[in-house]
């Protein structure tokens, strides 16, 4: 329902909601965002990704993968070095001082999930992240 109220926009209210993720997550993190953190967990599951693999394992915009892998690397958590196979792509690697950031941010993720899921029951959690993977995989962008 988007009515005339700010607070009645989907549109808003996701925007809110995942302004209040973001700031629980980086509160407990020690510099790391949640897209950060979404990227060193897809390169830890499949260490040596390009920037289109870890776009495809993440959800996230190929433009802001190159900013966000940038980051890491530049934070000492990641290094790129041209494949051998194809010297126009990038494997993405882990470094140690990334295994260490991505352990030490591990149970942060789950404590700020279950404090973020705390005011609803198991049943409403799991028809919320549902409805979440839903939307967030919905190939229904236009209004037309």
């Amino acid at each position: 329902m988007a009515g005339g109220h700010p607070s009645e926009s989907v549109v808003h209210l996701l925007h809110r909601a995942a302004q209040v993720a973001d700031a629980s997550f980086m509160r407990h993190s020690a510099g790391l965002t949640p897209r950060l953190f979404e990227v060193l967990k897809a390169v830890a599951a499949a260490d040596g990704l390009s920037q289109i693999e870890i776009m495809a394992a993440t959800g996230i915009d190929r433009s802001s993968v190159a900013s966000l892998v940038a980051r890491l690397a530049d934070m000492g958590f990641l290094t790129r070095r041209k494949r051998s196979s194809d010297n126009r792509t990038y494997a993405v690697l882990m470094t140690s001082d990334g295994q260490t950031a991505l352990r030490r941010n591990l149970p942060v993720a789950s404590r700020v999930d279950a404090d973020l899921l705390s005011p609803f029951s198991r049943k409403e959690t799991e028809r919320l992240l549902a409805l979440l993977r839903t939307l967030a995989s919905s190939t229904r962008r236009s209004l037309g």
